[in-house]
């Protein structure tokens, strides 16, 4: 008889955990259709703005010196690399100067 107890306290505990798991699926379900509801009301408000950023961005772009921006982004990348590949052969003479004459 002792078994008989144990296995209805398990039992009893395990139906706890599962009907509060149930409660709380259900739960969370209604929640996200109510989530749902209010974001079919908000969707026309959400494309009148992602509308009004994109028209605005491209505004800007129009407006802005990109091509400018690029060329002389593209000079001072070209100068930084050329200005390395010359440090990389001054090394390059240096060291073998240094092994030629030791």
């Amino acid at each position: 008889m002792r078994n008989v107890w144990k296995g209805l306290v398990v039992g009893g505990l395990t139906g706890v955990a599962a009907g509060m798991t149930l409660d709380a699926l259900a739960k969370a379900s209604k929640k996200a259709s109510a989530l749902g509801d209010r974001v079919r009301e908000r969707r026309p408000d959400a494309e009148r703005f992602v509308q009004g950023v994109s028209d605005r961005a491209g505004e800007w772009l129009q407006h802005s010196d990109v091509p400018g921006h690029v060329r002389s982004a593209s000079v001072s990348e070209s100068v930084h690399s050329m200005n390395e590949a010359a440090s990389d052969a001054v090394a390059a003479v240096r060291d073998a100067v240094a092994t030629h004459s030791s």
